[in-house]
């Protein structure tokens, strides 16, 4: 009997607990919060997924956390807070960014120039080489964008890295910012005489020169950017525009109005023909054919905000990434998902948020609300 007892009792101890545990994985880890920004009676400050201040809304400016931090500003001065709202940079700085791998770019925050003299802190505050001028990017896969004028006074671009070297000289008409190893970067060089253009490694390499053919249909293509989640995007003579991988190999989609870069597996694109939006998978194939008459949301958190033309009305909701409408809301004022929120804005003019499952879970209350992240 006794040990029946104890059984029953164990029973109705797991059952209390499963609610509450739920709640901590729907809410976000006790031991990983998640925080938003938000701005509340003209200042900034920071709740978690209950829309309690745990950061109280003290700043004039905020950036989300990255990497652990989060640039705020007061009075003019922008510093670095931790996840516990603790400065851990005191606020000094004109002009201050997210941390990007370990590293923030600052600097006088005087009119943005090829004569604003810039540089990069650590995550101590300590500066990692002398400010100079010309630095025109955060750091990306060890590398950041510097631009400087060539003898005849044209721009010309090139990389550094956290010392400070020039390890890719500026030789570039255009050059992006690296992504997934690689900048797609044009320009003459002004010894050879030779145009550059392509996708260069962090050595400086030409690993995918921007002219090529597909040998099997003789195919004229063109690289137009660089790789996102593996894609290119790429515009040929034949089948319009589409997307390559890094073995080279091309999925064509006819003539594009326009196609944005991959998120979670899924790229929004338009055709130049209806001007409607749809989204293929890395494949090709549509997940949701081109039926809305407005930009759309990329991916997020597995969800994708759409509007769906229908003759004169247009609806609106999230869909999946099979393109199943998961639920619908009653206007175009939501915004992405993260971390099982989106920030929307309520007939009140306020921002608050929703889950997953279209239920508001925190009320509109904020002037302004950013999508929650992991400070970490």
């Amino acid at each position: 009997m006794k040990k029946n007892f104890l059984i029953f009792l164990s029973f109705i101890i797991l059952l209390s607990i499963m609610p509450a545990a739920h709640a901590a994985t729907e809410r976000g880890n006790i031991k990983e919060p998640i925080l938003a920004a938000v701005k509340k009676d003209g200042k900034w400050g920071f709740i978690n997924s209950y829309g309690k201040l745990v950061i109280p809304n003290i700043y004039d400016e905020v950036k989300s956390f990255q990497e652990g931090l989060a640039v705020v500003t007061l009075n003019g001065k922008k510093g670095v807070i931790d996840a516990s709202g603790k400065i851990v940079i005191d606020l000094q700085y004109k002009r201050l960014s997210s941390f990007n791998e370990g590293v923030a770019y600052f600097d006088d925050g005087t009119s943005f120039s090829d004569e604003t003299i810039g540089g990069f802190i650590d995550k101590s505050g300590k500066v990692l080489f002398e400010p100079r001028k010309g630095i025109w990017g955060s750091f990306s896969n060890g590398r950041a964008l510097i631009r400087v004028k060539d003898k005849d006074g044209y721009d010309r671009h090139g990389f550094i890295d956290k010392k400070g070297n020039e390890v890719i000289k500026p030789l570039y008409e255009y050059a992006t910012p690296f992504s997934e190893g690689y900048a797609y970067v044009y320009g003459t060089d002004d010894k050879s005489g030779k145009f550059i253009a392509g996708l260069i490694n962090t050595k400086g390499e030409i690993v995918y020169p921007a002219s090529f053919t597909i040998k099997k249909t003789k195919n004229n293509c063109n690289i137009t950017g660089t790789f996102t989640e593996g894609f290119a995007p790429v515009t040929c003579e034949k089948g319009g525009d589409g997307y390559m991988d890094k073995s080279s190999n091309v999925i064509l989609l006819g003539k594009l109005y326009s196609q944005a870069s991959f998120s979670e597996g899924i790229a929004q694109i338009s055709l130049r023909a209806s001007l409607y939006y749809g989204y293929i998978d890395t494949k090709g194939k549509y997940i949701f054919k081109p039926q809305s008459n407005e930009e759309n949301r990329p991916f997020s958190d597995g969800l994708a905000f759409v509007g769906i033309a229908r003759g004169e009305k247009t609806t609106y909701g999230y869909i999946n990434n099979k393109g199943k409408v998961v639920f619908n809301v009653p206007n175009n004022n939501y915004y992405s998902f993260s971390n099982g929120y989106a920030a929307f804005e309520g007939s009140n003019g306020k921002f608050g948020y929703i889950n997953k499952q279209g239920k508001v879970v925190i009320t509109p209350q904020f002037d302004i609300a950013w999508e929650f992240k992991k400070p970490s």
